[in-house]
């Protein structure tokens, strides 16, 4: 298993006394993530549920951010357990490029939670009822 030794997302969001900033990439583009990944930002979303990405577009985003210190996280296009394998981080960082986390649309509450591998933190909010 590799050595970490940068802290994960969720312990930099833990130890800033600020807010982070960051901005979601719908273009499919390697070329503007990558600017967007150079600007100075903290995290960067690459979109698949409200965008043209594909998986391939999102694994060539990510190779062009990853020498940048910034956050990629990727929003997958359905709560579907597939589509959560495909991006999610991976176990040995060497098979595809490393993801800080995901984004999970249309989870109504914890229970509806397709996967929940144990490196992936689940956050959800409780609906209003």
């Amino acid at each position: 298993m590799p050595l970490r030794l940068d802290p994960s997302f969720r312990e930099q969001l833990a130890a800033s006394d600020r807010a982070f900033v960051g901005m979601w990439v719908c273009s499919g583009s390697p070329l503007l993530a990558e600017v967007a990944a150079g600007s100075g930002l903290d995290w960067l979303l690459i979109d698949m549920e409200h965008s043209a990405n594909t998986l391939d577009s999102v694994l060539v985003q990510l190779q062009a951010v990853a020498a940048y210190p910034i956050a990629p996280l990727v929003r997958v296009p359905s709560n579907d357990t597939v589509a959560i394998k495909q991006v999610r981080p991976p176990l040995h960082p060497v098979d595809r490029p490393q993801v800080a986390g995901l984004v999970c649309p249309l989870i109504p509450d914890r229970d509806a939670v397709v996967a929940e591998p144990p490196h992936i933190g689940i956050a959800t909010q409780e609906p209003e009822e």
